[in-house]
């Protein structure tokens, strides 16, 4: 995702997303290699069923303020990792990714 502000209620639902979707992707990786993480997986899975079911039948329905102060590029979602990564790698990552995630959703619950 391009770095962008995130102005309006419908960005920071497909930012939300996009985040998810990229923890999704590493706890799968993560799982081949360790698979006690489970419970993680499933919680990502069940955030994105919430959000996807908000943004189909909410969106329309919710009038907002703008939102101010929030960009993409405040919250690193790349992942940069070797196809063969170890699972000490993937742990790194993830913890970088669901620390990211932590600050994004803190931010935003402040808006």
């Amino acid at each position: 995702m391009l770095d962008s502000e995130l102005t309006t209620f419908g960005m920071v639902i497909k930012f939300s997303l996009e985040l998810e979707k990229r923890c999704i992707e590493l706890y799968e990786r993560f799982m081949l290699l360790d698979d006690s993480h489970d419970s993680s997986l499933k919680d990502h899975q069940r955030r994105v069923r919430i959000l996807e079911d908000v943004r189909r039948e909410k969106l329309n329905e919710i009038m907002l303020e703008p939102i101010a102060g929030l960009t993409t590029a405040d919250y690193n979602l790349s992942i940069d990792l070797a196809d063969d990564a170890d699972a000490e790698k993937l742990r790194q990552e993830l913890i970088r990714l669901e620390e990211q995630s932590g600050v994004f959703y803190r931010d935003i619950s402040q808006k």
